[in-house]
């Protein structure tokens, strides 16, 4: 078990140090597959490395698609999310939300995948580049 401990662990070290960029640190570290969720179906995971060269610009269109229906100043959300400063600020619950797959809603019809979602959470993980 010590072995496997510090093999685990020099993985981890190795993993973050060839990373890109600064990784930001997430207190919250949520599972996927929130208690509304089919655990079957989400595919959200926190991401280990930085992508290389993601902007705000390359998120924006997936928020758009997927979040702004609800999360704008003139529907139902409880905070917009239109702008570089109104996403970056909720950052930290956007990724909760994005891991534990209770966002987008099961029922709104809409779904990130896990592609869109990696996106996301590897652009806020790693410094939410403007």
């Amino acid at each position: 078990m010590r072995l496997y401990r510090i093999n685990h662990w020099l993985l981890v070290a190795l993993a973050v140090s060839g990373c890109s960029g600064e990784l930001e640190s997430f207190e919250d570290e949520p599972q996927h597959g929130g208690a509304d969720t089919d655990p079957a179906s989400c595919s959200a995971r926190s991401p280990i490395t930085c992508p290389a060269d993601v902007t705000y610009a390359d998120v924006a269109p997936v928020l758009e698609e997927k979040c702004v229906w609800c999360h704008s100043q003139t529907q139902d959300g409880p905070w917009p999310l239109t702008t570089y400063e109104e996403v970056t600020a909720w950052k930290h619950k956007i990724r909760s939300d994005i891991l534990s797959c209770s966002m987008p809603p099961p029922d709104s019809g809409l779904e990130l995948t896990a592609e869109e979602a990696s996106l996301i959470l590897g652009w806020l993980r790693c410094g939410a580049a403007r």
